[in-house]
């Protein structure tokens, strides 16, 4: 498997594990939801200028 393919999944199963806590936990909102989005998207870019 190749290095990005592994950052990917790895971003996927953070999005996922975060939703799922906040939703069991009821307290998941629009804030919360954009927040964990553009964390995941911030840590792609940062990986993909260092790896690329």
């Amino acid at each position: 498997m190749k290095p990005l393919n592994i950052l990917i999944i790895a971003i996927l199963i953070y999005l996922v594990w975060a939703i799922w806590h906040h939703r069991r936990d009821k307290s998941l909102t629009l804030v919360i939801l954009m927040e964990y989005i553009l964390l995941a998207g911030l840590v792609l870019i940062l990986i993909l200028g260092i790896y690329v």
